[in-house]
């Protein structure tokens, strides 16, 4: 029987989507197009939206806290007003003050309230005996070493527990500290310092502090130069602040469902990265 050869079928050609079914991809592309638009578009909306209700939202919360700063402002200048008033405030004057400003109760977020005494080399010695004499014997003036000014914490109140640490402490001795000093000595008015650690914190529960300065010039008037700034003062009364008592006290349940970062901005506004 003769061979018989199976005939090898045809490979079909591969099938072209012709001009003939533009008329039904085009409609199709553009509606899947205008979908997308139109989905962006309520996202850019909702964003939008959001946006709004945040820079809302962020507003209130700085209002609130310019509120409490503008209030601490003026415990400082009262502060200031009674000090420059008196010839000599005494400890127990100035522990009376603050004791009736209730500074525990009302006011939230302040360490306390001070005094900070400003001390030329020559009369360093003398400072030192007259607050050992008061009950002190082991008071100094820290950190010790020469300077061609010195400042110390004589007063703050409440004079109990971390607040202890900080007695007689050089606070013009510190760089950002003493920008401050400076800057509110200059320009007679209150002045924030930068980023600091308190010397009131411990070991435990460490948080960044900021402090606030008033200066108290000799005669209590406010001086018409720079010169006569530098050249009156006397001291400065002052407040420290622990950052997160602070910004817990003032925004207190805020905090549950807001996330809030402060930033300490440079001489330009500008944040850091």
């Amino acid at each position: 029987m003769p061979d018989t050869v199976a005939p090898v079928p045809r490979a079909e050609p591969p099938q072209v989507v012709g001009y003939r079914h533009l008329p039904t991809l085009i409609p199709l592309v553009i509606t899947v197009l205008a979908l997308f638009f139109v989905d962006r578009s309520l996202d850019q909306q909702e964003q939008a939206s959001l946006n709004r209700q945040f820079q809302a939202h962020a507003a209130r919360l700085h209002d609130r806290l310019r509120e409490r700063i503008s209030t601490y402002d003026e415990i400082l200048r009262g502060a200031a007003g009674f000090v420059a008033a008196s010839e000599h405030v005494s400890r127990s004057e100035w522990r009376d003050y603050v004791s009736a400003l209730a500074l525990d109760e009302g006011y939230v977020g302040i360490q306390g309230l001070g005094y900070s005494q400003l001390i030329r080399p020559e009369q360093l010695n003398q400072h030192i005996q007259s607050v050992r004499a008061e009950g002190y014997p082991e008071y100094s003036v820290t950190p010790v070493g020469e300077r061609p000014v010195y400042s110390a914490i004589v007063y703050l109140e409440p004079f109990y527990g971390r607040n202890l640490r900080a007695f007689g402490f050089d606070m013009y001795a510190e760089p950002v500290r003493r920008a401050a000093m400076e800057r509110a000595t200059l320009t007679a008015d209150i002045a924030y310092s930068g980023k600091v650690r308190l010397v009131q914190e411990t070991d435990s529960d460490v948080q960044p502090g900021v402090l606030a300065y008033l200066p108290v010039y000799q005669g209590g008037r406010k001086p018409a130069t720079e010169a006569m700034r530098r050249q009156n003062m006397v001291g400065w009364v002052y407040a420290p602040f622990r950052l997160k008592d602070l910004i817990t006290a003032v925004l207190q349940t805020e905090l549950n469902v807001s996330q809030v970062q402060l930033y300490d901005l440079g001489p330009d506004g500008a944040a850091p990265p």
